[in-house]
């Protein structure tokens, strides 16, 4: 009976009620999405650890051909330490959060599965400069930072890669294949990511001894302290009047707080716009649920008091609106859930970036009937006191 009743009231409206239950659905599928869209931006940038805070990276193009990259880098080594502030240098490329820079196939010698990973090069000043934690096994030794044209056999690598290949970070001592060649890792490190950190590949990390300079130099500066806003003057004098170097010329210079801002400036974008479109489709579900109880409820003022008038109490009345509502809303509710669990399998197979958002969706979708609940409750009490009226009058 309940049923048939329902079905009726809701036949009899059916054009709006469809407005109604497409737009939450639409809502749901969007917002749900969207909202799991910005947690995984966020959650990228929060594994993005803020490393080297007082340093800064710059790039050095030495414009002589045939020169003596490692002795010209070295002096400008020694120039900057020289520098008020200045505590260490490192020859690391490419710079932290600067985009870009190489990448390998890396696997253990018992699996084939391979981890596209990111590549840096470093001297063994780079843990100091940059403040990093050695979680297992050393650090590079100086002796394994030649200028020979032959790399040793050694590497370090991030945490993350380490428990990926190995299911734990205490991995020092192991060896692993690098694009077809055996390397013994050194040491892990807790939290380092590629240059490339928003891609994929960022999340895991290869570290080898930076050996023979090229004419490309990449150099990183720490300070110790935040550096001073004159720094990028002090550095470029510094380099300019080395005389004791060959030519060469700076062509960016940042400091890696700059450069994550950077790498994460569309992410921070993204999250705006999305905020704004997550705001914008409730806004408008809001609007449409409370223009259709609106719309029905000024058809219904003398029908509530005639159920009043024939026995009904306000709880069976309220009751009998709520469960037509509320249905239109679950029908609502079960096209968003299809809809957006859609669009969420295909935002996972073409940009891996989202998971299907379960809870996500039961949260929207209970705040969407929560709307419900308080637009009919609210209009109920006005419309049963105007429905009495209507009855006096007539």
């Amino acid at each position: 009976m309940y049923l048939s009743t329902t079905a009726k009231f809701i036949s009899h409206r059916k054009l709006a009620y469809f407005v109604m239950s497409l737009i939450i659905a639409l809502t749901l599928m969007v917002v749900t999405n969207a909202i799991s869209i910005v947690f995984n931006v966020q959650k990228t940038m929060d594994i993005t650890p803020s490393i080297g805070n007082n340093t800064m990276g710059l790039w050095i193009k030495n414009t002589q051909n045939n020169a003596d990259f490692n002795g010209q880098s070295l002096s400008d080594r020694n120039a900057l330490l020289s520098v008020p502030g200045v505590e260490e240098v490192s020859f690391t490329s490419p710079i932290p959060f600067g985009g870009g820079g190489p990448e390998a196939k890396v696997k253990t010698l018992l699996n084939d599965h391979v981890i596209l990973s990111s590549v840096f090069y470093a001297d063994e000043k780079l843990i100091d400069v940059l403040q990093l934690k050695i979680t297992s096994g050393r650090n590079f030794t100086a002796s394994e930072i030649t200028a020979d044209e032959e790399s040793p056999n050694v590497v370090m690598i991030n945490a993350k890669l380490a428990t990926t290949l190995f299911g734990e970070e205490n991995v020092a001592g192991q060896s692993i294949d690098i694009s077809g060649k055996t390397y013994v890792i050194t040491g892990v490190i807790e939290t380092f990511v590629g240059a490339n950190a928003s891609l994929e590949m960022g999340k895991y990390t290869v570290i080898f001894p930076q050996v023979k300079l090229g004419k490309w130099t990449a150099t990183l500066v720490k300070f110790n302290s935040v550096p001073p806003p004159n720094a990028v003057k002090l550095i470029e004098d510094t380099l300019y009047n080395n005389s004791q170097a060959a030519s060469r010329m700076i062509t960016s210079i940042n400091t890696l707080s700059d450069l994550r801002a950077a790498l994460f400036k569309k992410d921070l974008a993204l999250q705006k716009i999305l905020s704004a479109v997550i705001f914008a489709f409730f806004l408008i579900s809001f609007a449409t649920i409370m223009g259709v109880v609106k719309f029905n409820f000024a058809e219904r003022i003398k029908s509530f008091g005639i159920q009043r008038a024939l026995g009904m109490s306000e709880w069976d009345i309220r009751v009998s609106i709520f469960r037509e509502f509320f249905t239109i809303a679950f029908c609502g509710g079960i096209l968003g859930l299809l809809s957006s669990w859609v669009l969420s399998s295909y935002l996972a197979q073409t940009y891996s970036i989202v998971d299907y958002p379960v809870w996500t969706f039961l949260q929207a979708f209970s705040l969407i009937v929560t709307l419900v609940f308080l637009t009919l409750e609210s209009q109920i009490r006005r419309s049963l006191k105007k429905s009495v009226a209507s009855l006096l009058v007539t």
